[in-house]
């Protein structure tokens, strides 16, 4: 049902006090375990949650669409709310966006899109992260 999952790792692992983000994606049987690290208050490194997720490759921007003021995106015939702290990656330049501004950006800006969401709408599931790629 899931598209094949991918080993990788996307962002640069430091905690400097920036507000950097990182995910870590390790496949798995049934899609993606992610790892979402950041920062105590005490300014040390520490994984925040680890989270299964599952990958829609292929997206276009035009599957996006807003409803009563909330983002959605339709893949496979379902429709799939979006996070209101939906955490976007442009992975051609290392950046992290987050939110309504960014995935409008990114939307606007023709990439390749790749969903990531952590269980079907049915269940309450939500895209939690997008990852955006040059246009081949």
């Amino acid at each position: 049902m899931h598209s094949d999952a991918l080993i990788g790792y996307m962002g640069t692992l430091l905690f400097d006090g920036t507000g950097s983000k990182h995910l870590l994606t390790v496949s798995g049987k049934d899609g993606y375990a992610g790892a979402a690290f950041g920062q105590s208050t005490h300014g040390y490194g520490r994984v925040v949650k680890v989270q299964s997720l599952y990958k829609i490759t292929d997206v276009s921007a035009e599957a996006f669409f807003q409803m009563d003021g909330d983002w959605y995106v339709e893949a496979r015939g379902i429709e799939y709310p979006i996070s209101e702290k939906v955490e976007i990656y442009i992975s051609d330049g290392g950046v992290w966006l987050k939110g309504e501004s960014g995935l409008t950006r990114v939307l606007a800006d023709g990439y390749d899109l790749t969903v990531y969401y952590d269980r079907s709408p049915s269940q309450g599931g939500q895209v939690r992260i997008i990852v955006a790629s040059a246009d081949d």
